[in-house]
């Protein structure tokens, strides 16, 4: 990927998240993909999320709680300028996690939203600042009112537990089918807390168990001797 095809206003994000804008341009012989963030453990098949049947959204993806309570809770005390700016652009009952999406990549490209994208990139809220989250919002807000939400299996992030269940009626889920989801997740997302600095959880002991498996296999991964026993 060229970098240039992005060119960011002044960030201090990694340009790297922003790759994902580039899918619908980058392969263009596909009509459809998911995408995962690398910091993600896939622990079942696939085929189902990817036939999800899309409509007329452009996305799907797994509701972001955390992110909607961070904006509730504290952009709007700490950052006012920008959310004046973005607020009437995001539906927070649709918005999504951007670490595991299903893009329809036909209707990107058909509607040009992969040049929304780009352009979003390049002059952020205000040709001086980006968005506060980044590509995440930038997709939220170009793709708004056409994003399908999809099971929260396909995109659990262990560390936000807490906040999830504080949300369950946001999120249209039951504690029991909640609970569900923590002992069958279909993709643990490690967002936020990496296994590889804060190995601390079972969640992140499935991340270490790979790891191993990756290393016997021989990648070169340094791992503890404290963690030998996972």
């Amino acid at each position: 990927i060229d970098d240039k095809m992005l060119n960011p206003v002044d960030d201090d994000a990694s340009i790297a998240t922003y790759y994902r804008l580039l899918a619908a341009d980058m392969i263009p012989q596909c009509q459809k993909c998911i995408y995962l963030d690398a910091d993600v453990i896939v622990l079942s098949d696939l085929t189902e999320l990817y036939n999800i049947d899309l409509g007329d959204n452009y996305i799907a993806g797994v509701k972001d709680l955390p992110s909607i309570f961070t904006y509730e809770k504290m952009y709007w005390n700490f950052l006012p300028q920008k959310i004046d700016k973005i607020s009437d652009l995001l539906d927070f009952s649709n918005y999504v996690n951007g670490g595991v999406l299903v893009m329809n990549l036909e209707l990107i490209r058909k509607h040009k939203i992969n040049e929304k994208f780009k352009f979003m990139v390049q002059h952020g809220i205000d040709d001086k600042s980006s968005y506060p989250y980044h590509d995440q919002d930038i997709i939220n807000i170009a793709c708004n009112g056409h994003i399908k939400c999809i099971d929260l299996a396909y995109n659990f992030m262990p560390n936000f537990i807490s906040v999830v269940k504080e949300k369950l009626d946001q999120a249209e889920y039951t504690a029991q089918q909640l609970e569900a989801i923590i002992t069958s997740p279909v993709i643990i997302h490690y967002a936020m807390e990496k296994p590889w600095n804060q190995p601390f959880n079972d969640f992140f002991a499935i991340w270490w168990r790979y790891a191993h498996e990756a290393a016997l296999q021989g990648k070169f991964i340094q791992i503890s001797n404290k963690f030998n026993e996972i």
